[in-house]
């Protein structure tokens, strides 16, 4: 018995402290203290584990120091471009309008295609912005009950413009009496994305179908539908990655230049809210871009 004590202590018991440090830093808990291992072949497991945690330890304390690194240079370059690029855009606006003085029309054709750009400019500071304060958890939302139907027509009629110019038709099902747990702004952020999206692949004539159902599993699955060129399946995971552009737009369409974010912007926000997004897609039929929303009623 003595005997079977003595290993259990000098043995069993070393390798259950190595066992919880390891399943410690399985659930993302990095900091304990580093025992002395001893001269065993236990011993030299635990040197070696000692060794990789802290090169994990150090590799952590990087990490943070870079995103936090980001984050500053985000802010800082995102105030010192949006003020002169706000006043750029104001005083083109004033030229092209004529308030300064008639200017011809080659002019104003020039001074419209610079406007336009820095529009533009302006939405990408914005999504930079916006992703890198919901990576770094510091976007607040403010959840509030809000009719389905609202936050559709309010976004379809903030797209009328974009729909016209594209000769392409936005089609609603409403969903009488449907109430959803969101920040209204976000999720409207969420759908205008999406739909924008549709209609810029979509051809002349064609029409979005935007539809809400609730599912087996109890959620809301809100789809945006288009009659667009589709996507190769190996693609679809592409299209929510960061600046990726996976097909272009097919003769009869209108390409209209976006910032690359909106659809990792959608992502981040749908998760944020507890739901997911994805797309269905097949080259030459269309794709169908979906997301869900757990908190309804």
């Amino acid at each position: 018995l003595l005997i079977t004590y003595t290993v259990r202590a000098r043995v069993f018991r070393p390798l259950e402290r190595l066992s919880r440090r390891m399943k410690d830093f399985l659930v993302d808990r990095y900091s304990f203290q580093f025992s002395h291992p001893d001269a065993s072949e236990l011993g030299e497991l635990q040197r070696t584990f000692n060794s990789l945690a802290q090169r994990v330890i150090n590799t952590m304390d990087e990490l943070k120091s870079l995103n936090q690194a980001k984050s500053e240079f985000l802010n800082i370059a995102s105030h010192e471009l949006r003020t002169p690029l706000t006043s750029i855009k104001g005083s083109l606006s004033l030229i092209g309008s004529g308030v300064m003085g008639e200017i011809n029309p080659s002019c104003a054709r020039l001074v419209k295609i610079a406007e336009t750009e820095t529009d533009r400019l302006i939405r990408l500071i914005n999504d930079l912005l916006d992703l890198a304060k919901i990576e770094a958890g510091k976007l607040p939302l403010a959840h509030a009950w809000h009719s389905w139907d609202g936050i559709v027509s309010k976004t379809v009629e903030g797209l009328h413009g974009l729909a016209h110019e594209a000769e392409v038709q936005i089609k609603a099902d409403p969903v009488p009496g449907l109430e959803v747990f969101v920040d209204h702004d976000r999720i409207q952020q969420v759908l205008t994305n999406l739909i924008s999206n549709a209609i810029k692949f979509s051809p002349q004539g064609s029409w979005v179908h935007i539809t809400a159902e609730i599912t087996d599993y109890g959620v809301l699955l809100v789809k945006v539908k288009d009659q667009g060129p589709g996507i190769a399946p190996e693609d679809c995971e592409k299209v929510f990655q960061r600046f990726r552009q996976v097909n272009t737009p097919q003769p009869g369409h209108i390409l209209l230049k976006g910032t690359g974010l909106g659809l990792p912007i959608a992502k981040a926000l749908v998760a944020e809210h507890g739901g997911e997004i994805g797309v269905e897609s097949e080259l030459g039929k269309g794709s169908v871009f979906w997301f869900t929303l757990p908190q309804w009623r």
